[in-house]
């Protein structure tokens, strides 16, 4: 019910929007909000949920990319402080990237498979993942990964495309032409009052923050996500925002993942207090 709603009502703010960036914004909230709402319900067993809004999901998504989808901008160099906040802590290294991500990867959950700079093209339409990704040899065989999200369809899919490989420097490429000022966007629009009167790296936190966890602020996981957008950012309050991010932490207290996750909203948090 929950999801059939947030899609319904995503379907008219796209119908009423004046542009088609907010069209594109006011999708990927429904989106998060449902995704959130299924996780919220359901705890840690969560993927066989989450799976089953995806259809719905992409199918909201083709509507939009119809007239949103852009073709990738020239390439850019990644900004040392955006590398620090977010590109690190998704890959550590280049030489970890090497090793570890540079081929196709599954990361659990909920997720599809995943390329580059912790992108998901499980969760992608087939046209944005052309719009990012159509330069790339591979690119007929990346979007058929639309849609493959949860371990079982991840791992089938990865094991038959085995071979696809991203370079270092194209992963960086798509996150910082792509990727991150979709990000910084939405968070300026989940964040919008008082979002412009904050500082440079107050804001590319909270965008950072959203990398990693979405804009949806749905459920008892986001409490201190709504503090922020209610209380820090109206108020251009950045200890109050670090604070937050630090006491998020306990969503993931007694699981294996609460050290590294932990860590990276302090991270977080050091930085919007910059």
């Amino acid at each position: 019910m929950r999801l059939a709603a947030l899609v319904l009502a995503a379907s008219l703010l796209l119908g009423c929007a004046e542009s088609k960036q907010e069209a594109a914004h006011s999708v990927d909230s429904a989106v998060a909000d449902a995704a959130e709402a299924v996780a919220d319900q359901v705890g840690e067993v969560q993927a066989a949920g989450a799976e089953a809004t995806v259809p719905a999901v992409l199918a909201l998504r083709e509507a939009v990319d119809s007239i949103t989808v852009e073709p990738l901008p020239p390439a850019t160099v990644v900004d040392p402080a955006i590398f620090e906040l977010v590109v690190r802590w998704e890959v550590t290294s280049q030489a970890q990237y090497v090793r570890k991500y540079q081929g196709v990867i599954c990361p659990g959950g909920a997720s599809g498979p995943t390329i580059g700079i912790g992108y998901d093209l499980g969760t992608q339409t087939p046209a944005a993942i052309r719009a990012a990704w159509g330069w790339h040899p591979a690119i007929d065989q990346l979007v058929t990964a639309s849609g493959q999200v949860g371990p079982d369809r991840c791992a089938a899919w990865r094991a038959e495309h085995r071979g696809i490989r991203v370079a270092y420097d194209d992963a960086l490429r798509v996150f910082a032409t792509h990727d991150w000022p979709r990000y910084v966007a939405m968070a300026a629009r989940a964040y919008r009052n008082g979002w412009n009167d904050l500082t440079v790296n107050h804001q590319r936190g909270l965008a950072g923050n959203g990398y990693n966890r979405g804009f949806s602020f749905v459920g008892s996981r986001k409490t201190e996500m709504r503090v922020i957008r209610d209380t820090c950012v109206p108020g251009n309050l950045a200890p109050c925002t670090a604070d937050q991010l630090r006491a998020s932490c306990r969503v993931w207290e007694g699981t294996p993942i609460y050290n590294g996750l932990c860590a990276r909203r302090r991270a977080e948090a050091a930085f919007v207090i910059r």
